[in-house]
């Protein structure tokens, strides 16, 4: 990757920011704040749950019980 692909991914990840703030403060002002801040929330426990049912089949499989793996 030459220096200019750099600078390129850089500005490209620059106005990405940007434009998350501009979004999230245009939230903020129409009230939207909070049911951003739930559904990320929902988002992140999903995929807690999600993480901890693999890794509950994950020790099965490792353990020889293959019939015990969650299949939810």
């Amino acid at each position: 990757m030459t220096e200019a692909d750099c600078d390129y991914n850089l500005l490209l990840w620059l106005i990405l920011l940007i434009e998350l703030i501009i979004l999230l403060v245009f939230l903020h002002f129409f009230g939207y704040s909070n049911y951003l801040v739930v559904k990320i929330g929902n988002f992140c426990r999903g995929l807690r749950s999600s993480t901890a049912v693999v890794e509950e089949a994950r020790i099965s499989v490792a353990e020889g019980n293959v019939f015990d793996v969650p299949l939810n």
